[in-house]
């Protein structure tokens, strides 16, 4: 009997594009935004992950095999996946055939490279895959909170209208942008809710605001809201009081709730100054460290000629004189500085842009420093 080979390609649909581009969208829609998974059509997450793992395998395909020229063979994998589970040379069972004598002590078993294939070959790749796929899915949703990507394109743009209204990243929209709250940030968020409790009976309640559930049938829907130091309004319209509600979180049914009133509470323009400096530092640090750690690698490793890359540039790079080295290693470090284009300023606090001139200059240079290499070269 031989297995159809649409199972095979199943296989690795599944588990080569499915799986890391459902954890690439699982970790990118993580906290407040992960019911954009849209758990009410299995089908359309398998679609959605289908293609995001087709993006996210190529982009790593051409990543690793740049730097390492024909490490992963797209073609050879898919043209010897069967292969690498099920040996088509060893003999099969056949009928009224005592087993001793289709596999005699040295025949090989028809899975015998299932064990080492799976073990050695397919989940290292598999694991390091989907690390890499639930890590920058990860990472790309921090990176666009973190520098208000989402904020100013749409596209980008989560589908949790709940999360701008109530952490007041509304107001960075340019619908509701204003001048004098552009360096303003919210520190809480103080919410009037009226509630429907009756046919003819609204009640006013008031409190800060802590968390909310979305409704699964409908993400755009509240299903519960969280009120923290709760007060309850009396319906009285000639003296309307508030009463503090006993406990320390109140909680309202979505479905129940009329309208709500927001009013955001900023922080102090020195805290937040001080907080947003301290942020950037680290990632501006991280940045410059990793430049560095880079620069550092390829130069150690072009003046002792160790080939870590596959491709031609580099191996020529290795056999040439050392002036062009080293031309090439400081046009190598001058593109570096555009990744990081910022000076840390700790006595000011400041993270300040190294000037348009002096990236001008830059990219003159870079272009002296390449004409050199490529006439020398």
């Amino acid at each position: 009997m031989s297995i159809p080979l649409t199972i095979y390609n199943v296989i690795i649909i599944f588990f080569f594009i499915v799986v890391p581009g459902y954890l690439f969208r699982r970790f990118f829609f993580i906290g407040e935004f992960y019911k954009q998974l849209n758990p009410k059509s299995y089908l359309l997450n398998v679609i959605y992950s289908f293609f995001v793992g087709i993006l996210f395998t190529l982009i790593f395909v051409l990543v690793v095999n740049f730097f390492k020229s024909g490490f992963i063979d797209i073609e050879k994998i898919i043209d010897k996946f069967d292969a690498n589970f099920i040996n088509n040379s060893a003999p099969l069972i056949e009928d009224k055939v005592s087993f001793e004598e289709n596999f005699p002590s040295n025949t090989q078993s028809k899975f015998a490279n299932l064990y080492n294939n799976i073990y050695k070959k397919y989940l290292p790749y598999l694991l390091v895959f989907y690390i890499l796929s639930a890590f920058f899915g990860y990472f790309l949703n921090k990176f666009i909170l973190l520098f208000n990507f989402d904020t100013k394109l749409r596209i980008l743009r989560f589908k949790n209208p709940w999360h701008y209204l109530f952490t007041g990243r509304i107001l960075k929209l340019d619908k509701f942008r204003a001048k004098e709250l552009k360096n303003l940030k919210v520190k809480y968020t103080y919410l009037d809710v009226l509630v429907m409790e009756g046919q003819d009976k609204n009640t006013l309640y008031s409190g800060l605001y802590v968390d909310y559930h979305l409704n699964n049938q409908d993400i755009n829907k509240l299903e519960k809201l969280y009120l923290l130091k709760a007060l309850r309004y009396t319906n009285d319209p000639v003296k309307r009081e508030a009463k503090s509600i006993p406990g320390k979180i109140f909680t309202i049914l979505g479905s129940n709730i009329l309208n709500i009133n927001c009013t955001y509470i900023f922080e102090e323009s020195s805290v937040l100054e001080h907080t947003s400096f301290k942020r950037k530092r680290v990632f501006l640090t991280i940045g410059n460290l990793f430049t560095s750690i880079f620069f550092s690698l390829i130069t150690i490793c072009i003046f002792f000629k160790i080939e870590i890359f596959e491709f031609s540039i580099y191996k020529n790079l290795l056999i040439s004189a050392w002036y062009v080295q080293l031309l090439f290693i400081l046009l190598f470090n001058v593109l570096l500085g555009f990744v990081t284009p910022f000076n840390i300023d700790n006595k000011e606090e400041q993270i300040n842009f190294i000037g348009y001139k002096a990236v001008i200059n830059k990219i003159i240079l870079s272009v002296i420093l390449f004409s050199l290499i490529w006439w020398i070269w």
